[in-house]
């Protein structure tokens, strides 16, 4: 995964939030839409063209521009909700379609099975297979959830307590999906 992803959807929210306020929301749209940007040119610069990473850009700003256009913050609120639950449906289809553990696949293609066991000692090669494996099932669910959570959160509750379900939200999906997955495999018969 690339790590410019995760600095999609923290960056672009924490300026909304610092140039929002009572009738401050297109320059704080405009701002996270600037920084999004810069996010954009720094990735190509330093890693080259990357899809995702494009994508995800593509996908907030028109987010962005939907909000601009409706004069409602709402639909910045949710692109993050958006793009991840095109990935949970992009995991789920892998796996039901496909038979395809996408965590594991991307782990072997991008990063090396080897060198994650090196970088994770405590675990062999075959546990931490099996470990991707079940997260690949597991996450979509979590992410969905959260998803769901996080645009409830825009529609019903303040900027803050939306960011608040939104950011440490995420990382605790993240979390109880890696937990549900190590619970699942710690109870699975060998």
């Amino acid at each position: 995964m690339n790590s410019f992803l995760i600095l999609f959807s923290i960056l672009p929210v924490i300026v909304f939030l610092a140039l929002g306020g009572r009738g401050q929301e297109r320059r704080a749209l405009w701002g996270a839409l600037a920084l999004g940007a810069l996010e954009l040119g720094y990735s190509l610069a330093v890693a080259g063209i990357d899809y995702l990473t494009v994508s995800t850009f593509a996908i907030m700003a028109v987010f962005i521009g939907m909000s601009l256009r409706k004069h409602d913050d709402f639909y910045f609120k949710i692109y993050g909700a958006a793009t991840t639950l095109a990935t949970a449906g992009v995991m789920l289809f892998a796996w039901i379609v496909l038979h395809k553990a996408m965590l594991l696949d991307a782990a072997e293609k991008y990063i090396g099975v080897d060198k994650l066991v090196a970088m994770n000692p405590g675990m062999d090669k075959d546990q931490l297979r099996d470990f991707l494996r079940v997260l690949s099932l597991h996450l979509p669910f979590w992410l969905t959830l959260h998803s769901l959570l996080t645009i409830h959160a825009a529609r019903h509750w303040s900027r803050w307590v939306w960011a608040l379900v939104y950011l440490p939200g995420f990382f605790a999906a993240m979390i109880l999906a890696a937990f549900s997955s190590g619970v699942a495999i710690a109870g699975s018969p060998q």
